[in-house]
């Protein structure tokens, strides 16, 4: 059965991005607004994964990533696997 009322999920947010950071408050109330219950905050190196982690733990509609993306994989340091466990 579909629910009559859809439930919205953003698969990609940057909102480790600087430029959100001083109005996540609005950007998380918009897409509520919206519609949208959850969101997956997208992280391309490890600095973002851990950031992503702690606006996680205050806003618990945020999904988060963690990882490398390929254009910093050439940065990522040698015990990477190690630091995503301890992420994870």
């Amino acid at each position: 059965m579909v629910s009559e009322q859809l439930r919205w999920f953003d698969a990609g947010v940057n909102l480790t991005n600087a430029r959100l950071q001083s109005r996540l408050e609005s950007v998380l109330q918009r897409a509520h607004e919206a519609g949208v219950h959850n969101l997956l905050v997208i992280a391309c190196n490890l600095a973002e994964a851990r950031e992503a982690c702690k606006l996680a733990e205050a806003h618990p509609e945020l999904i988060i990533t963690a990882g490398v993306h390929p254009h910093d994989a050439k940065d990522a340091p040698q015990d990477l696997q190690a630091q995503l466990r301890e992420i994870a």
